[in-house]
C-alpha cells in the first residue's frame, strides 16, 4: 500500500469514528431535549408562568443568535476557503480531489463536495491566470473602458 492510500485509509477510519461519536452525541442531545421539554411542560402545568417565560425568552434569544451565525455569510470566509483549498492542492496535488475532500472535512471547506472543490479550484486557477495576464500586459479594466 502506498503512502497516499495508507493515509486515505487512516482518514476514512478516523472519519467513521468521528461519525459514530457525532451520532452518539446527537442521541444524548435528543434525550436532553426530551427531558428539558418535560420540565417545561411541568412548569406550565403547575402555572409557574414566570419561570416558563424566562426560559422561553432565553431559548428564543439563543435561537436567534444561532440562526444569525449560520445564515449570514461572511465575505472573509470566501478568501479563507480559497486559501485553505490552495494549501491542500499544493500539499496533495491537483488530481487528488477525494483525498482533499476527506481532509477538508475538518476545515472551512467541510460543506463542499468533491466536485465543488474541483470547480472552485478551476475558478481560482482561471482568476489567477487572468490576473497574471493583466500584470504582464499592464492592461486593467480601467484602460478597457
Amino acid at each position: 500500500m502506498d503512502p497516499i492510500q495508507e493515509m486515505q485509509a487512516n482518514l476514512r477510519a478516523n472519519l467513521a469514528e468521528k461519525k459514530e461519536e457525532l451520532t452518539a452525541a446527537r442521541g444524548v442531545v435528543k434525550q436532553l431535549e426530551g427531558e428539558y421539554n418535560k420540565m417545561l411542560g411541568a412548569l406550565r402545568a403547575l402555572g409557574d408562568t414566570e419561570s416558563f417565560k424566562d426560559v422561553e425568552e432565553e431559548n428564543q434569544k439563543e435561537n436567534r443568535q444561532n440562526q444569525m451565525s449560520v445564515v449570514q455569510p461572511n465575505p472573509k470566509n470566501r478568501r479563507s476557503k480559497d486559501d485553505v483549498l490552495t494549501e491542500l492542492v499544493k500539499e496533495y496535488g491537483e488530481g487528488n480531489w477525494g483525498t482533499i475532500h476527506i481532509i477538508a472535512e475538518d476545515t472551512v471547506l467541510c460543506d463542499m463536495s468533491v466536485n465543488a472543490l474541483r470547480l472552485r479550484w478551476r475558478r481560482l486557477k482561471k482568476k489567477r491566470k487572468e490576473m497574471e495576464q493583466v500584470v504582464s500586459t499592464g492592461v486593467s479594466d480601467e484602460n478597457c473602458v
